[in-house]
């Protein structure tokens, strides 16, 4: 049966470029749906130059929240009025919501990154070895919550070596603790003969691995070989959308536990429902319209 839309319907949405691959809306609208609240989520595409005005016209037409997505981030915050802490240190926003008359943004990707791992994948973050393929705005983005687990250690791999070590710079100001984090080159040569050692894999870079050809050197865009890595040992792609069932059932055969960004934006999702609503989020309802199994 259709949901009603009525003059009091709220509306929350995803604003970013693209948005068309986007599956917040089903998860969203169910969650709203087994919750009874009068609201509708819907992905709006605004182009970088357009950012501004779109959320001052949110801003105005009383929004109940706003979901942002790549590669508008870290352009909202300059149209915002307050920032919770994970945003401030991570520099990046990707969930909006009004309060008092001023829109303040927060960052749940970490969350949802780590409550993944440990929840839908059952991993421990805590004293694993981890390796994050990538320096952008998606690393940042969850590595403040990575490290606030106390993993046994951390390596950053970036194609520019400057920007990873800024991102180091960043994350050991702000944790202000000994903890390894090492830096080295997205280099096949450097990585690969030692890829055996992480326990989780992180590839926070838009490229995508979809078939079995993608987990050899000589096939990955990144160049890595990740039928080397261990036994029980976690891949996490944050991409979705593409099909993995390929490179899936590849990595299952060696014994690699395989996740892409799917249980990340359920529970990114689940925390930012929470941020607007106040209510718990109906987990089982939003996996099931992921089209996720259930835990």
């Amino acid at each position: 049966m259709k949901r009603e839309i009525s003059p009091a319907t709220k509306l929350f949405c995803l604003i970013g470029d693209p948005v068309s691959h986007s599956k917040s809306p089903a998860m969203m609208n169910a969650a709203f749906e087994t919750l009874g609240i009068d609201a509708v989520y819907l992905a709006f595409h605004v182009q970088g130059r357009d950012v501004g005005t779109v959320l001052n016209a949110l801003r105005i037409m009383d929004v109940g929240g706003v979901n942002v997505t790549a590669p508008h981030k870290g352009r909202v915050i300059g149209y915002l009025d307050e920032l919770f802490p994970e945003a401030q240190l991570t520099g990046s926003v990707n969930t909006i919501f009004p309060s008092m008359d001023k829109l303040i943004g927060d960052n749940t990707d970490g969350y949802g990154m780590v409550s993944a791992i440990n929840y839908e994948l059952n991993v421990a973050v805590s004293g694993a070895r981890i390796l994050i393929i990538g320096a952008g705005g998606a690393a940042r983005g969850v590595l403040f919550s990575i490290l606030q687990e106390s993993p046994a250690s951390l390596t950053i791999a970036n194609r520019s070596i400057d920007k990873a070590e800024e991102l180091r710079s960043n994350l050991m100001d702000v944790l202000k603790r000994n903890i390894e984090i090492e830096v080295v080159p997205l280099n096949p040569g450097v990585i690969n003969p030692e890829i055996d050692r992480f326990d989780i894999i992180i590839n926070a870079t838009s490229v995508k691995k979809s078939t079995p050809e993608a987990t050899s050197p000589e096939n990955d865009p990144l160049g890595l070989d990740l039928l080397k890595m261990k036994k029980g040992a976690l891949f996490f792609d944050m991409n979705y959308g593409v099909e993995k069932g390929d490179v899936e059932a590849a990595l299952k055969e060696r014994g690699v536990l395989y996740s892409d960004g799917l249980a990340m934006l359920l529970h990114q999702g689940a925390r930012a429902l929470a941020l607007w609503t106040g209510e718990e989020a109906p987990l089982d309802i939003m996996r099931a319209a992921l089209g996720m199994k259930q835990v």
